[in-house]
C-alpha cells in the first residue's frame, strides 16, 4: 500500500513540475468604471523552430497559446467592425495563412485541452499583419489603448504580428 502511495505522489511531483514549466502571462485594458479586458495565455517559445507554416501550421485552426487556446475575459461590450462581443469569457484561436490571418473568438473555453467547434464562434476577425523589426522568441499579446474608447489586440511571435482593432460599446 505505501509502495502505490509513494509512486501516486512521486508521478504527482512530475506532472506537476512539468506543468510549473508552462510560461504564463496576463494583460488587460481597463475602461471606464475599472471594468477591464483581459487575456490569459501561455507563452511558448520559438527555441529555433519555423512557428509560422512549422510548428503553426498554415490553414489549420490554431488555439492561441501552448496547450490550451487563450482566455478572453471583458466585464464590458465590445465591438470588432459591427460585431458586438458580449462581456463574458471566451477562447482565442487564430487561422492563419501566409497571406493573412483571422482571429477566431469562440464562446466556449475550457481550462484544460481544447475541442473546437465553429458552431460556437462570437465571430471570426480578418487581422492586419506585419514583420516584426526584431524576431520575437516567445508568444506576446498585447492590449493597446488607442483613446476614446477604442484599443487594438497584439499578437506577435516569430517574425509576425498580427494586430486586430476593436471598440468599447458599453462599461
Amino acid at each position: 500500500m505505501s509502495r502505490v502511495f509513494l509512486f501516486v505522489v512521486i508521478c504527482a511531483l512530475i506532472l506537476g513540475a512539468q506543468d510549473s514549466k508552462v510560461n504564463r502571462a496576463s494583460v488587460f485594458l481597463q475602461a471606464g468604471g475599472g471594468k477591464r479586458l483581459t487575456i490569459e495565455y501561455e507563452r511558448p517559445s520559438r527555441n529555433g523552430r519555423t512557428i509560422m507554416g512549422g510548428l503553426v501550421p498554415y490553414g489549420k485552426i490554431w488555439p492561441v497559446g501552448e496547450k490550451t487556446p487563450a482566455r478572453l475575459t471583458s466585464e464590458f461590450d465590445f465591438a470588432i467592425g459591427d460585431v458586438l462581443i458580449s462581456e463574458g469569457t471566451y477562447s482565442l484561436f487564430a487561422l492563419p495563412t501566409e497571406s493573412g490571418w483571422k482571429l477566431v473568438i469562440n464562446k466556449v473555453y475550457k481550462a484544460e485541452g481544447f475541442a473546437y467547434d465553429q458552431k460556437e464562434d462570437a465571430g471570426r476577425f480578418d487581422m492586419e499583419l506585419a514583420k516584426t523589426a526584431d524576431p520575437v522568441e516567445q508568444l506576446t499579446i498585447s492590449l493597446v489603448p488607442g483613446g476614446g474608447g477604442k484599443g487594438k489586440m497584439k499578437i506577435e511571435w516569430e517574425n509576425t504580428s498580427a494586430t486586430l482593432p476593436f471598440t468599447v460599446v458599453s462599461y
